[in-house]
């Protein structure tokens, strides 16, 4: 075989390497992220109170986030008090409808029904970055853990949903029942 077939089968093998590597990046799957407005118990009634998160939900490791958020946030029909923000060093991995998602917890709030009626819990708008990452490994040293490397940064906005719930007022209570509680009747 002469020396210019073999640089030729050599450079087509290189070239068809190559456009199988883009080909499998261009199969890649895209950066997505959605956020979900989780409550811990459904409030029925004037008065109760419960917490809300917000979690973001991705299919790459958070990075970082940002969003603009009020300590105190006054809503038609109750108050939301904030807790805080949520940190992206907390993220775990999680099972979403047989798909593997990194989550974590971007708000808290703490929900007080003050008046009957409908009350909508607002949505709130997320600035995300997703991180494509590479393990690195020290072939030099066993006891050492593989490190992660970030590669890429990928810019996602995502918005979470507005939540409305249906609040009335308290049922009055009988006299049986206050008489169990150990109160008096008069």
């Amino acid at each position: 075989m002469s020396t210019f077939t073999a640089r030729t089968l050599l450079l087509s093998f290189l070239f068809l390497l190559t456009g199988a590597m883009l080909f499998a990046q261009s199969q890649e799957e895209k950066p997505t992220s959605y956020a979900r407005v989780e409550l811990s118990t459904t409030p029925k009634y004037v008065g109760d109170s419960c917490l809300v998160s917000i979690v973001l939900y991705g299919n790459r490791p958070f990075v970082e986030f940002k969003t603009k958020a009020s300590a105190h946030q006054r809503i038609k029909g109750g108050t939301l008090r904030w807790i805080g923000n949520g940190n992206v060093n907390d993220q775990e991995q999680v099972n979403d409808n047989g798909r593997v998602m990194f989550a974590f917890v971007a708000q808290q709030y703490v929900l007080r029904c003050e008046s009957a009626g409908k009350l909508l819990i607002p949505s709130q708008k997320f600035n995300i970055q997703l991180g494509t990452y590479a393990v690195e490994e020290n072939p030099y040293d066993f006891f050492a853990p593989t490190r992660l490397r970030l590669i890429r940064r990928h810019a996602v906005s995502t918005k979470s949903p507005q939540q409305t719930l249906e609040i009335t007022e308290r049922p009055k209570r009988t006299t049986r029942e206050v008489m169990r509680s150990g109160q008096q009747v008069i």
